[in-house]
C-alpha cells in the first residue's frame, strides 16, 4: 500500500535496498564519526560549525562549513552555549538581616508552624520571571507565591499575603 501511495514499484524499492550507499552518504557518515569524536574530546562540545570546520581543515579533512553546518543538524550535534551568568546576591549592604530562628532544623511537628521562603529566577521566552514562593515545613508544600518581571518587595508581600489568606 505505501508503494501505492509513494508511487514507488516493489522492483524499485527492493534494487534500492540492495543497493550500496552512494560515495556521498559514505563520506557524510565519516565526516559525522569524525565530528562526533572532535565534539567528544578536549572541547567538551563547544565547537559549532565554524570552528569545528577549522579543526577538521587542520586534521586534513576536507570540507567547507555550510557542510558541515548540514551534516551537524542532520546529525543533531549542537555546541553547547554557555550560561549568562547573573548576579541574584547583594551580600554588601546595609540592611538589617533578620534572625535566624530556624537555625537549619528543617522540621515542624504541625502545620504552619514554621513556614520558608526563597526567591527564584525562571528564564522564558520573552525574558527573566522572578518567583517568591512560601512553603510550609510541616506539609513540605507551597502555601503561597507570587510572580512578577521585576524583584521588588510587594512580589514578596503578594506571597506572603497569600499564604495567609490560605492558611
Amino acid at each position: 500500500m505505501m508503494g501505492r501511495v509513494l508511487d514507488v514499484s516493489r522492483s524499485g524499492d527492493s534494487a534500492q535496498r540492495r543497493r550500496s550507499p552512494s560515495a556521498t552518504a559514505v563520506r557524510r557518515q565519516q565526516l559525522v564519526e569524525t565530528i562526533r569524536q572532535v565534539h567528544g574530546e578536549r572541547h567538551k562540545g563547544n565547537y559549532g560549525s565554524p570552528r569545528m570546520t577549522k579543526e577538521l581543515q587542520t586534521r586534513g579533512v576536507d570540507c567547507s562549513e555550510n557542510w558541515v553546518a548540514k551534516v551537524m543538524k542532520h546529525a543533531e550535534i549542537r555546541a553547547k552555549s554557555a550560561k549568562r551568568w547573573i548576579r541574584t546576591t547583594d551580600s554588601n549592604h546595609r540592611l538589617p538581616v533578620a534572625e535566624n530562628v530556624l537555625d537549619r532544623h528543617f522540621t515542624a511537628t504541625k502545620p504552619n508552624a514554621a513556614w520558608v521562603t526563597d526567591i527564584t529566577y525562571i528564564p522564558t521566552g520573552t525574558g527573566w520571571l522572578d518567583l517568591a514562593l512560601v512553603a510550609d515545613l510541616f506539609s513540605r508544600r507551597i502555601v503561597g507565591w507570587s510572580m512578577d518581571i521585576t524583584m521588588t518587595s510587594r512580589l514578596v508581600v503578594d506571597a506572603l499575603a497569600m499564604a495567609l489568606g490560605r492558611r
